[in-house]
């Protein structure tokens, strides 16, 4: 509907004009009336309607008053004047301020319409007009667009010359470069969770949002690669601060979270000179951006010289067996800082490189599994032989993802762990005594005894003292003591002889250990025994 405004200073004359022509007919709505030159003037300047049908002499303010006014102000309504016959000398000038018609009281009504008619299809054509020129003027932007996009495309990709790409767009110049890599994490870690071209959506607003910082800052250009942004920083003047292309990065990082709530990880290429050197910079970025998996979701990640390790292969063996011996004797300090360990070194020794950090987790769970079996604990309804979870651990998208997997499976284990003991203390328990009290005899060491109960040493020691109330060395001394108090008081054997019989090599040793359990040695235990009364 195209609106029009009335004004008359003669109310009959201005009830006439609403209900001369059915309006609706000619797709026109009256939204303002007036009755004197100043309300037309409010009027034409709160609704800037597209017809104004006015008489043209009013208190106030008259019709070309009125016209001049709009012409001053590039106001594009047409203007359809009304005036007496003695009036009729304003009409020259009516023409000369843009009138479209001058019509004399009393109003034919098909002149008016004719009027109207005029009107509406001189809108329409000025409209179509505008919008053809809108139209050309956006597709020549989004070709110009396109063409710089293209050619700042082709050039971190190496694909075309500077000279080639000054052709395309001869505002890129020389000077200093650093490509940025930008992802967002949330779309990157679980594109699943997000409708059907919610990605790109989300993607091309982030994008012009970086786009609309680096025009304000003249900085450079943003463009959208497959999962990532790509940002060619440039400046052209001079060689700009180490830490520019950071503190930038920065700024996007926060405008990014405030105004999208998103979380984004950025790689920071090496600074170029040179539009030749773009190439390596972008190449740089990427390899800076590998190492997200080490360094962790919402980072500036800067590309860095190659990675020198601090430690080696064989520490993370060492750290997987004291894990394993936390593990087995519930020594938890020892267990959490094993655990931290190998994160540590497992970061140091496979950075940038997640296959291999993969790779040296489930060897730790393999280890784990192979030791543990070995001392009776039956843990294969949590190994995975199809290679389910080396398939689950791939899709982590972080060295902090896989590692809290890791905490959480152990923790199934040590619950396992628990309960299979519990299941079975009292057989191990009884199996371990009875092979004491037989071969207390011979050399019996703490090895082979947690070798018959299938146990780790260092958790069959807690284990036993746990279960018994004493530990197993205090255990063994125990039954050979008593053993050796019943040879001396029942025997004549000598000193050696029964520390033979008992289990100790060393005939000096076995006094001391007998002197210390009885306070006596062996001679004045048996002296002082028999010159006690017996009963008759």
């Amino acid at each position: 509907m195209l609106k029009m405004v009335l004004a008359d200073d003669e109310p009959l004359i201005l009830k006439g004009l609403k209900k001369i022509i059915n309006w609706s007919e000619y797709g026109i709505e009256i939204t303002g009336e007036a009755a004197n030159g100043p309300q037309a003037e409010q009027l034409l300047l709160s609704e800037k309607p597209d017809i104004f049908l006015s008489d043209i002499c009013m208190p106030g303010k008259n019709g070309i008053e009125l016209l001049q006014m709009l012409h001053d102000r590039n106001i594009n309504t047409k203007v359809i004047l009304l005036s007496g016959y003695q009036e009729f000398s304003y009409a020259k000038e009516a023409i000369a301020f843009g009138a479209l018609e001058y019509i004399l009281k009393p109003i034919d009504k098909e002149q008016l319409a004719g009027a109207i008619r005029k009107a509406s299809s001189l809108i329409r054509k000025e409209r179509e007009e505008t919008g053809l020129r809108e139209k050309l003027a956006r597709y020549e932007m989004e070709r110009t667009d396109t063409i710089l996009e293209n050619a700042w495309e082709h050039l971190i990709a190496g694909t075309i010359s500077p000279p080639e790409i000054k052709v395309l767009a001869p505002d890129i110049g020389d000077g200093f470069y650093t490509v940025v890599n930008i992802i967002i994490d949330e779309l990157f870690d679980n594109p699943l969770a997000f409708a059907a071209g919610e990605i790109q959506l989300i993607q091309y607003s982030v994008c012009t949002l970086i786009q609309k910082m680096l025009e304000e800052k003249k900085a450079g250009h943003a463009l959208m690669k497959g999962q990532q942004i790509t940002l060619v920083l440039c400046y052209p003047e001079k060689r700009p601060a180490p830490t520019e292309a950071q503190d930038f990065a920065g700024e996007v990082g926060r405008m990014v979270k405030n105004q999208m709530m998103k979380t984004v990880t950025i790689g920071i290429g090496e600074m170029v000179s040179g539009l030749e050197l773009v190439p390596r910079s972008y190449q740089s970025a990427l390899r800076a951006f590998e190492d997200r998996f080490f360094a962790g979701n919402d980072r500036i990640i800067m590309a860095t010289q190659e990675h020198i390790p601090k430690y080696q292969v064989e520490d993370l063996y060492l750290e997987q067996k004291k894990l394993c011996n936390g593990l087995l004797t519930n020594e938890r300090e020892l267990f959490d800082e094993s655990l931290a360990n190998i994160k540590y070194i497992v970061s140091d020794i496979a950075w940038g490189d997640k296959e291999t950090a993969i790779g040296y987790y489930l060897t730790t769970l393999a280890n784990l599994s192979r030791e543990l079996s070995g001392y009776g604990i039956d843990l294969e309804s949590l190994a995975d032989k199809t290679g389910r979870i080396s398939k689950e651990l791939k899709g982590l998208a972080t060295l902090n993802e896989l590692h809290s997997w890791l905490t959480k499976y152990l923790d199934e284990i040590t619950r396992r762990i628990g309960f299979q003991i519990k299941s079975s203390e009292p057989q191990v328990i009884k199996k371990v005594k009875k092979y004491i009290e037989d071969d207390y005899n011979h050399d019996i060491t703490l090895e082979a005894v947690a070798g018959i109960a299938c146990m780790n040493p260092n958790y069959f020691s807690v284990f036993f003292k746990n279960h018994t109330g004493e530990n197993f060395r205090d255990f063994l001394l125990r039954i050979r003591m008593e053993k050796a108090l019943g040879i001396l008081l029942s025997t004549e054997c000598k000193t050696y002889e029964i520390a033979d019989q008992v289990g100790f090599n060393d005939p000096k040793h076995f006094s001391e250990m007998f002197k210390k359990y009885y306070g006596k040695n062996p001679m004045e235990y048996k002296k002082d025994f028999l010159k006690k009364p017996t009963l008759s």
